[in-house]
Parts: structure tokens; C-alpha cells; sequence
């Protein structure tokens, strides 16, 4: 398999006083991530734009692009 580099946006909702994360979509595409993490931002409580490189069966760690609003301590 060839090496790729996949686009995420992970939004999430409040539940009680924490966070939970909400269905995550997957891009090909850096700037269509971007926007809908953007757009997503105005309906969640917090949005997470983060890329991987994929190689085989290997993942890099994810490289965060942009947050919105409050996302997890780790996930910053």
C-alpha cells in the first residue's frame, strides 16, 4: 500500500459536564477538512482538524491543524 495522508475532523458535543465525541468524517483534501471543521464549529462544542500519514498498516501520530471551540486536554 501506498503512503497517504488522510484529513480528519473530529467534532464533539457536551454531555453532563465533559465532552463526547461525536461521528468523525475523513478527507483527502487539507482545505475541504478545514472549511468543514469550520462550518462544523457553529453547531458543536468543539472541533478538531487533524491529519495522519498512513503507510501499510502504520499510522503517524496526528498532527493538529486547527481547533474550535473546547476540545479534550489531550487532544489540543
Amino acid at each position: 500500500m501506498a503512503y497517504r495522508t488522510i484529513y480528519c475532523v473530529q467534532p464533539y458535543r457536551r454531555q453532563g459536564r465533559g465532552l463526547e465525541r461525536a461521528p468523525a468524517r475523513s478527507f483527502a483534501r487539507c482545505d475541504l477538512a478545514l472549511l468543514t471543521g469550520s462550518e462544523l464549529a457553529a453547531k458543536a462544542a468543539g472541533v478538531l482538524v487533524f491529519r495522519i500519514h498512513v503507510d501499510g498498516g502504520l499510522c503517524s501520530e496526528p498532527e493538529v491543524l486547527a481547533t474550535h471551540g473546547t476540545v479534550p486536554p489531550l487532544a489540543a
